[in-house]
């Protein structure tokens, strides 16, 4: 056996530390960078940080004056932390409040318990009793149900708290609730010796349940973070407001930088922390012109929008070419970022969507195909309700757009509509 040796040359781009952290703070969002600029202020003894003054109520020449309570919106991180907060005050008792904790930490993102109470006990080395307490008090945390184990438990409870003497919405789902899906009326109406009417009429108050403890109706579980773009209308324009006044404004101490009078180690260690800060006040500002560019060439692509119509197709190739950047640097410029317009607050990705070809090869944008497959099934006989193929056949004859009836299948999917054996009523 022979060895050989070969020399092969390959190109590789390794990134500084001052790179990848530049790419850091151009992912982060408002409230992130905040909590980074802090941090630093922590690390470097040239940084000292201001209250910006846009949040502290003095006004700036410079920078545009922002009132918080405005322009902060509603975020969903956080929401456990917000409940434990609440029985952390409520619980006199450390053992309960432990258990408490427990429970909310393992609640799945919809809200309900994915543990047994035998599963419970045994981690926190308590009585079934004791878990069976802390779980009704959970539930009755702003009469929400938090830490029911399934939809059948979460919905009886809200029918036990909303319609209490009603019998036929209670047995239509403690009993009957696969069938009543099936829209099986007159089989429900036999075993109950009640009229289809009247099975109809509880499924009709079933329908306004709540599927899931946790609902994201913009008012519970909230914390809240700051938009990184504001989007203004004055006389039909549309104008930009950037939240930079929000930022805590970032001093150097000119006094420590100048020293002189310091042995060589020290010297050196003043030097990089001039350069760090240096580059993190650049960097923050790159940041913002990024942001800036990429939500300008979003207004005016996407200007339909703005006005009340569907998004267009656009990618992050194309907002690039227009403001001369890879669109790796749009992907992050748009990552973790919040713009508040007057048509509702939204995470910048949200106006990046797909296309789909027509026959005139102009993309229609998934929205508007999402939009034409609710209007099809709002407008349908429910008595014969549209299949996913009649669908993608009605909407071939409004637009000539190569469209599947698996596309169709996942688009509807998508907005919680059922298929139509579960329509059909």
């Amino acid at each position: 056996m022979k060895l050989q040796l070969t020399q092969n040359q390959t190109t590789k781009l390794y990134m500084s530390t001052e790179m990848r952290q530049a790419v850091t703070i151009l992912q982060c969002s408002q409230a992130q960078l905040i909590e980074f600029i802090e941090e630093k202020s922590l690390e470097n003894p040239l940084i000292s940080i201001e209250n910006p003054r846009g949040m502290n109520g003095t006004p700036s020449q410079t920078r545009p004056m922002f009132n918080p309570a405005d322009i902060f919106v509603a975020s969903e991180q956080g929401w456990r932390e917000k409940i434990i907060d609440y029985f952390k005050w409520n619980e006199v008792n450390i053992k309960p409040f432990k258990i408490m904790k427990y429970l909310i930490l393992n609640l799945d993102e919809k809200g309900f318990l994915p543990l047994t109470i035998e599963e419970i006990a045994a981690s926190m080395s308590s009585t079934r009793s004791e878990i069976e307490k802390q779980i009704t008090k959970l539930k009755a945390y702003d009469t929400m149900g938090l830490g029911c184990f399934n939809l059948r438990e979460y919905l009886l409870y809200q029918i036990e708290n909303d319609y209490p003497t009603n019998y036929i919405l209670h047995k239509l789902v403690s009993d009957y609730l696969e069938e009543a899906s099936d829209r099986k009326w007159k089989f429900i109406a036999q075993n109950l010796n009640v009229s289809e009417e009247e099975v109809k009429a509880a499924f009709s108050l079933l329908k306004n349940l709540n599927p899931q403890p946790k609902v994201d109706d913009g008012n519970r579980f909230v914390d809240y973070l700051i938009p990184d773009i504001i989007v203004e209308e004055k006389g039909g324009e549309f104008f930009l407001k950037d939240t930079n006044s929000l930022t805590p404004l970032i001093n150097l101490n000119s006094q420590l930088a100048s020293l002189t009078d310091i042995n060589s180690d020290a010297k050196s260690f003043i030097e990089d922390c001039y350069k760090e800060a240096r580059w993190l006040m650049n960097s923050i500002e790159q940041r913002r012109a990024t942001i800036i560019q990429v939500v300008e060439a979003i207004l005016y692509k996407q200007s339909s929008f703005f006005y009340g119509n569907h998004l267009i197709p656009m990618t992050y190739k194309q907002v690039g070419e227009m403001i001369g950047v890879h669109e790796s640097t749009v992907s992050r410029a748009v990552a973790h970022k919040v713009i508040q317009t007057p048509r509702g607050t939204y995470n910048l990705k949200e106006f990046f969507t797909p296309g789909l070809k027509n026959g005139s090869d102009v993309p229609i944008s998934s929205s508007e195909v999402k939009e034409m497959i609710k209007r099809l099934i709002d407008g349908e006989d429910k008595g014969n309700p549209l299949s996913d193929q009649q669908i993608v056949n009605k909407i071939i004859e409004i637009h000539p757009v190569t469209i599947s009836r698996r596309t169709v299948a996942k688009y509807r999917e998508s907005m919680n509509i059922r298929a139509s054996s579960k329509r059909k009523e």
